[in-house]
């Protein structure tokens, strides 16, 4: 019973790699040259892992685990290593497409950063610690590399392996991911959602790093200046929102912080009558 799930798993994904491969390349032997194919092969492999990791009905078969695990490496190595790292639009010379968000990127970095989010969301419900964090962690490298590449799209167009960098464009980043994590944060502390709230605070140190390593000496005169104002003030709130409404109900359960009432001594009894 385990052989044939097995071989039955295999063959289903061998058939649908086989069709994503004739259908953008004509051949399967045909080199590997566009983004579009490599982001659908990595999307298929994570659809068919997801749908067998949070399959219904179908009870606790091993099989069936490993198989979602091994689909979910496969994707997770292919997106790494080929959209990720070799056929990255800032060095690639691919046409990404003209339109904003709907475009060849939002199908290379932004589904699969869905995907890492669904496995997230799924793992934190059966206590899969592992994949929960793995995913967690992919889901918001790749958003924030997906905003990223969307800023460079605005500013570049259809290619984006340009040398050039504006001030604007230097700028928009930092204020993109500074948006990014206070929405995070306010996420966070709507649903209560620790994960979210320190997600939204990775985001917070990167854009600080980006600021005192790039920004303050690629960036000059008006752009620097607002550079760091928006993220002082962007600090400045967050830092008072964490006090406001995560460390101060936390004080309120321990009686507001301070040292426990002193109980009232009992009244000492009088000595008894000679």
């Amino acid at each position: 019973m385990k052989v044939l799930e097995a071989g039955a798993i295999a063959f289903v994904t061998l058939l649908v790699t086989f069709q994503i491969r004739q259908l953008f390349a004509g051949s399967l032997g045909a080199p590997y040259t566009r983004l579009t194919e490599t982001s659908v092969q990595t999307a298929a492999w994570l659809a068919i892992g997801y749908g067998l990791y949070v399959r219904r009905n179908l009870g606790d078969r091993k099989v069936l685990d490993i198989a979602a695990m091994v689909l979910r490496g496969i994707g997770l190595l292919h997106l790494v290593f080929v959209q990720v790292l070799f056929q990255n639009p800032l060095w690639w010379h691919v046409d990404v497409g003209a339109l904003p968000v709907f475009n060849t990127l939002a199908l290379a970095y932004l589904l699969p950063a869905v995907f890492a989010a669904l496995y997230a969301w799924s793992a934190s419900a059966r206590g899969d610690r592992i994949t929960f964090y793995v995913s967690a962690v992919a889901a918001l490298a790749l958003t924030v590399l997906w905003l990223s590449l969307e800023v460079r799209h605005a500013f570049h167009g259809r290619f984006l392996d340009s040398d050039i960098v504006t001030n604007a464009e230097q700028y928009t980043y930092s204020a993109v991911w500074l948006l990014f994590g206070a929405a995070l944060f306010a996420a966070g502390l709507k649903l209560g959602n620790r994960p979210l709230r320190i997600a939204a605070l990775a985001i917070f140190a990167l854009t600080v790093a980006k600021a005192f390593l790039f920004d303050m000496s690629n960036m000059t005169g008006l752009f620097r200046a607002l550079s760091f104002l928006g993220l002082g003030a962007a600090l400045l709130g967050v830092g008072y929102l964490y006090q406001r409404f995560v460390l101060k109900p936390e004080e309120d359960e321990d009686g507001g912080g301070g040292e426990p009432p002193m109980e009232a001594s009992p009244p000492a009894e009088s000595p008894p009558v000679p």
